[in-house]
């Protein structure tokens, strides 16, 4: 007798978003590196203020491994494109979090976390929308899923 919900499995879906999450943290790290060795330095400018590239690599590696770590664990969610328009939207809370520490210090103000609020609900919703179509046959038919 089939069923007609879907088996989750969430140490799988984790450890897939874990992986996916290192591996965007290791390319946005290459991306760093290279514009750290155009730029000449270990130290890069940022919208007037200056990030040593181990700081960037952390923000990348950290934050990709959270960002994947949740999507893993509400990858379930992303079946309708609503779902994964706000799994997007927590996922790159995480990066946005380390980007704005980066480049504003501790003790981040109100404006960076309108910011981060505002860059989380925009970016990550599309990434989201993106993702959804995909790993999805069709973006409007959850039911016909790749994966």
């Amino acid at each position: 007798m089939k069923s007609y919900f879907p088996r989750i499995r969430p140490t799988r879906n984790i450890l897939w978003g874990l992986t996916y999450g290192l591996v965007f943290g290791i390319i946005f790290s290459i991306w760093a590196v290279i514009v750290s060795v155009l730029q000449g330095s270990l130290v890069l400018e940022v919208r007037g203020s200056r990030i040593h590239l181990l700081a960037v690599i952390a923000v990348y590696l950290v934050g990709g491994q959270a960002a994947g770590f949740l999507v893993g664990v509400l990858k379930p969610l992303t079946r309708s494109k609503l779902g994964a328009s706000f799994v997007g939207m927590l996922a790159a809370a995480p990066v946005g979090f380390g980007v704005m520490l980066s480049i504003s210090g501790f003790p981040l103000t109100s404006d960076d976390f309108i910011t981060l609020a505002i860059w989380s609900t925009v970016f990550g919703g599309a990434v989201g929308l993106i993702y959804h179509g995909i790993f999805y046959d069709e973006p409007g038919d959850a039911d016909h899923k790749r994966q």
